[in-house]
Order: structure tokens, then C-alpha cells, then sequence
């Protein structure tokens, strides 16, 4: 359980900042991933409900946030814990339908692979290329790549922009 709710918060965190265009020391990703999993495991652990639910699963986001990103106005920080929150509810969402609709039909993938160890895995993979993205970003040597295409005799110049693999990296942003 716990790192199932890691692995999601830390990709809750990445797409979080990807999204506000901060950028994110892994280190600082990584306790705000530890922070909401053991979140999660006392959230589970005393059945926090109703309103007191609501108000931890708030103050637990503006921590989270607090830890993983160094904004310096209040505007920004406040706009970040929404955009936190609204990629939470988007991913678990996504996690849900996922997960109802594979458990509708069974509770293992082609009947030898358990739900749980798929959705840990894909996490797993999803932080691993993360963090090898980050580190490929630094070898890229070149950002862009001109193209030159001929259709029906007529030239046409196109500009692709280079990739790790795995991160979106607009050069000119």
C-alpha cells in the first residue's frame, strides 16, 4: 500500500510540475512522495471521513506541495497546491476506471498477473524513467532538428524538437 501511494504521489508531483513548469529537484519529489504515502497509510489506519477527511486530505496536499516545490510568492504556491490537487483527483480517478474495469473481468491479467503488482510496477517504471529522463535531458546535445521534405515536387521544411525518450522538452520555453 504504501508504495503503490508512493509511486502515485511522486507522479502526481512530476506531472505537477511539469504542468506549472517548476522545476523539481527529485530529492524534494521523493519526500513529498514519502510524505503523502505515509499520509495515506494513517488517512486508512484512524477512517478519516467526512469533513475531518476533507480538511487532512487539504492540509496534506499544502504540505506535500510545501516540500517538493521552492516558490517564492504566495500566488504561485497556492496555484500550485490546486494544480496538486486536480492532477490527484485526475490520476486517482484514471486509476479507478482502470482498476474497475480490469477487476470487472478479473482480478489478474490474463489470469497470471495480480492488479496490484501491475499498478506498482508501471509506477516503479514510470519513476525509473523519470529519473533516467532527467539525466539523459543532460546529454541531449542538440534541441532541435530541421527536416527538409519533398511531396509532389514541392519542398517543405519542417523543425522537430529532440526528445529524451520519455520527457517532452520544448527548447524554446
Amino acid at each position: 500500500f504504501f508504495i503503490i501511494n508512493f509511486a502515485a504521489d511522486f507522479l502526481v508531483t512530476v506531472i505537477t510540475s511539469k504542468v506549472l513548469c517548476i522545476d523539481l529537484k527529485y530529492r524534494r519529489a521523493t519526500l513529498c512522495a514519502i510524505f503523502g504515502a505515509l499520509y495515506a497509510i494513517v488517512d486508512i489506519y484512524f477512517c478519516l471521513t467526512g469533513v475531518l477527511g476533507f480538511v487532512c486530505s487539504i492540509v496534506a496536499s499544502v504540505v506535500m506541495c510545501r516540500i517538493a516545490y521552492k516558490l517564492n510568492s504566495k500566488k504561485a504556491f497556492v496555484r500550485s497546491v490546486v494544480i496538486f490537487n486536480v492532477v490527484g483527483m485526475l490520476f486517482g480517478g484514471a486509476l479507478t476506471a482502470l482498476s474497475n474495469v480490469l477487476f470487472k473481468t478479473a482480478t489478474y491479467i490474463n489470469k497470471s498477473i495480480p492488479l496490484w503488482l501491475l499498478l506498482f510496477f508501471s509506477g516503479l517504471l514510470c519513476f525509473v524513467f523519470t529519473a533516467l529522463g532527467r539525466v539523459i535531458r543532460g546529454e541531449l546535445k542538440q534541441s532541435r532538428v530541421k527536416v527538409e521534405a519533398y511531396l509532389l515536387g514541392k519542398k517543405q521544411e519542417f523543425c522537430f524538437l529532440c526528445d529524451s525518450g520519455n520527457l517532452a522538452l520544448d527548447p524554446y520555453s
